[in-house]
């Protein structure tokens, strides 16, 4: 099972001979990200941009629930383990279990509500427990990712809320994945239970691929606005393991439909993939991690409400203050401007790369933006763009965040 895994974690970018690099695709916000391997073999049979740097959302619980079981495996820390929930732990923005501080569960309990209702609050308890705080079990996290080779993924906390430096690729999903299968087979059961409970309160799975696609038993899906709907899915079929990852895609139904779409090409026997992926041999070469681009749509992610990894309405904002080359309809040019607003100020721009869809006058636009600014740069910003004849606009949070803000 582990040369299995190597191979696929070799496999997937790389070097093709010394010095002989192999292009490695890269996030560019608008395609969805999808891998499909054979759980048992390591054998690639679909992939499509599987070195794209994205956003993981609450996919991040998987490396959370991996350094638990591991944990376990050693003897520090039982499933029968007492945690007390922390104010920090009960505080988490949704989704989650509706944890009280002080309240007590076990370890098997909190991996339930984490794993099955995709639960930040019991995320942050089980990382408190292990690493003393969020921050120490992040250090846990990313000590892990390295270990496993995953070249590509960051962690910034255990939860999977967003974080610009939180970043990973569906190679790694997939990497990760297969380790949680082959090094915890007794836990793996965990991630196709049908609902949680703890105490009084039972909540049910928020994985529909669970009850949408014979033989799923696992793993895990994901949302944040940055992130789009992504979710690693596992499928058994005449003794046959697939393992698939798809990151990005535009809403629930789109996610529901390509993971599908993503199995049945593997169970079918797969895609033409190049001949360099399945290349035992190959060295995994350095990827851009940079921050992706965001693709906001604003019947989903409106700049004053998103929707969580239940589908539950939650408060969020665009942060900071944000500063807008144009709006146009269509997204590729709205990327392109940012791109190239980027390249002619040589490394000047600040902030992070933000698309909003918005509906301007009964058509789409699509406004390039950067966000995350202060006042300061903001200003700053445009001014230096403007002195280079280029449109831009400043726009303070109030504004920002404003759904009636045309933008244009």
């Amino acid at each position: 099972m582990r040369k299995a895994i190597l191979a696929f974690v070799l496999a997937v970018c790389g070097t093709a001979g010394l010095g002989t690099p192999v292009t490695c695709a890269q996030a560019d916000g608008t395609k969805p990200a999808g891998l499909v391997v054979d759980a048992e073999t390591g054998q690639i049979l679909v992939a499509n941009r599987a070195n794209a740097a994205w956003y993981p959302a609450s996919l991040t619980k998987l490396m959370t629930a991996f350094v638990v079981f591991d944990e376990v495996k050693a003897g520090r820390l039982s499933m029968d383990t007492q945690i007390t929930v922390s104010a920090e732990a009960a505080g988490q923005p949704p989704t989650k279990f509706g944890l009280k501080k002080g309240q007590k569960l076990t370890v098997k309990q909190a991996l339930s509500a984490m794993l099955v209702t995709s639960a930040n609050d019991a995320a942050v308890a089980l990382a408190e427990q292990v690493g003393g705080s969020e921050s120490g079990f992040v250090g846990r996290m990313n000590a892990a990712a390295q270990k496993l080779g995953m070249i590509g993924t960051r962690y910034q906390n255990a939860t999977g809320l967003p974080n610009d430096g939180q970043i990973t690729t569906a190679r790694d999903m997939a990497v990760l994945a297969l380790h949680v299968i082959h090094d915890f087979p007794d836990r793996y059961a965990l991630f196709g239970d049908r609902q949680a409970t703890v105490g009084s309160r039972t909540l049910p799975t928020v994985n529909a691929l669970l009850t949408g696609y014979p033989g799923a038993d696992g793993m895990k899906t994901g949302f944040t606005c940055g992130s789009g709907y992504n979710v690693i899915g596992s499928a058994l079929r005449d003794d046959r393991r697939l393992v698939a990852v798809l990151l990005g895609a535009h809403d629930r139904n789109d996610r529901a439909a390509k993971i599908k779409k993503l199995l049945d090409s593997g169970f079918a026997g797969g895609e033409t993939v190049p001949s360099t992926f399945s290349n035992i041999a190959m060295i995994p070469a350095a990827l851009d991690t940079g921050t992706p681009p965001v693709v906001l749509n604003g019947s989903e992610c409106a700049a004053t409400d998103s929707v969580d990894s239940d589908g539950n309405a939650t408060p969020s904002r665009l942060p900071g203050w944000g500063i807008i080359f144009g709006a146009f309809p269509d997204q590729k040019k709205a990327q392109q401007t940012i791109a190239d607003m980027k390249q002619r100020m040589k490394g000047d721009l600040k902030g992070r790369p933000t698309i909003v869809l918005r509906q301007v006058e009964g058509s789409k636009k699509y406004a390039a933006l950067l966000v995350g600014l202060s006042g300061d740069d903001a200003g700053k910003t445009c001014r230096m763009v403007w002195h280079r004849g280029q449109y831009c606009l400043a726009l303070n949070p109030v504004v920002l965040n404003d759904p009636k803000a045309l933008w244009r």
